[in-house]
């Protein structure tokens, strides 16, 4: 035989009753009447119960549906907050990415510079030296010539040697 198993109202309705019928009959004769007003009393008894039970169940639904209700409110608040911020987040992003591209821009604009200032100036180093190399040999003929005209004025002022005349 199977043994079924059964809610502990279950038991208490099948129990009750052969309990409450086992204690008559062994006290001496049970009349119908006291048996259907024991059967009366066990079926309000149940009813009783069955009615508190669904007054607890349902009070605990009502508990529960309303921890959930709040809970699902405080959800909603932390995922819009957490949404707020990563607007906020989105925003600075944003912005720190145009700051970015805009430093990379006058970075690029200053390297352009910066080539062609050392271009500009290698050009002007180069002509500067060639200018001192030309202006160096001006001036060294201009003094090879000088040299050369004191040199000349020199030997003419040197004392003649007398010539004896005759």
């Amino acid at each position: 035989m199977r043994s079924i198993e059964r809610s502990p109202l279950a038991r208490l309705q099948v129990l009750f009753p052969l309990l409450a019928a086992g204690l008559w009959l062994s006290g001496g004769c049970a009349t119908k009447g006291d048996l259907e007003s024991l059967k009366q009393e066990i079926e309000a008894s149940s009813a009783a119960k069955v009615e508190s039970l669904k007054g607890e169940t349902k009070s605990g639904f009502e508990a529960t549906r309303k921890q959930i209700e709040e809970r699902e409110k405080q959800l909603a608040q932390d995922l819009k907050a957490q949404q707020e911020a990563l607007a906020k987040l989105t925003e600075s992003l944003k912005s720190e990415q145009a700051r970015l591209a805009d430093l990379s821009a006058k970075l690029d604009a200053l390297s352009k510079d910066q080539a062609e200032v050392h271009s500009a100036v290698k050009t002007s180093t180069q002509m500067l030296r060639d200018f001192l190399k030309t202006e160096e040999a001006r001036l060294q003929a201009s003094l090879n010539a000088v040299q050369g005209m004191l040199k000349s004025a020199a030997s003419d002022d040197k004392p003649k040697e007398a010539k004896p005349v005759h």
